[in-house]
């Protein structure tokens, strides 16, 4: 007859919940209350009048590790422009989500954030990567960390050129579809970040 203390599987299983624990240390973005949004300009043809529209992704995921290696990814099938006809266009033509689903941002969080509560304005390094294109920008951050949860606030908008990540072509495109006659590729991208331990 087995004897079923089995010291070798307790030990297993441990180690597995320890893994599991630490896979899950660091903080995780809590979709439903973070937010990040960008400005298009559209310019008319004739009269040379614009207007500005507000647009945002309502999918985010991420999480800061321990170690303050953060990710944060962009869902672009969420883009939510208010006209569905657009987001469908948006999709379709300029983001290509069907072989791009999403952009990726990065940073290295400073240890200092992470470890001490309060409020913290910093310059932050972010890698994006965006339809296959990756580059560098620095956003400067207020990070309020109150120990369970840190909320992550652009202080000024990131400006960031859709022709640098070779969508130029797709405004292009979604410019002669709307009967517009310029769109500029220059957006500011705001966002508002909540993460919980």
């Amino acid at each position: 007859m087995t004897n079923a203390y089995d010291p070798t599987k307790l030990l297993l299983a441990a180690l597995l919940a320890l893994c599991a624990a630490t896979a899950q240390a660091g903080w995780q973005l809590v979709s439903d209350q973070s937010q990040l949004s960008y400005t298009t300009t559209k310019v008319f043809p004739g009269a040379e009048k614009s207007a500005a529209e507000n647009n945002r992704f309502a999918q985010l995921q991420g999480e800061v590790g321990d170690n303050g290696i953060a990710e944060v990814r962009i869902l672009l099938d969420s883009v939510n422009t208010n006209v569905a006809i657009r987001d469908e266009r948006m999709r379709k033509i300029v983001f290509q989500t069907e072989k791009y689903p999403a952009a990726i941002v990065n940073a290295q969080v400073p240890a200092t954030v992470l470890g001490e509560q309060g409020l913290h304005q910093i310059d932050l390094t972010l890698q994006l990567k965006l339809h296959g294109v990756q580059k560098s920008l620095t956003v400067p951050v207020s990070v309020v960390n109150d120990g369970k949860r840190m909320l992550v606030t652009s202080m000024s908008p990131a400006l960031v050129d859709a022709a640098d990540f070779g969508l130029g072509g797709g405004l292009v495109e979604l410019t002669k579809l709307a009967g517009l006659m310029h769109i500029p590729t220059t957006v500011p991208v705001s966002f508002n970040l909540v993460f919980q331990q």
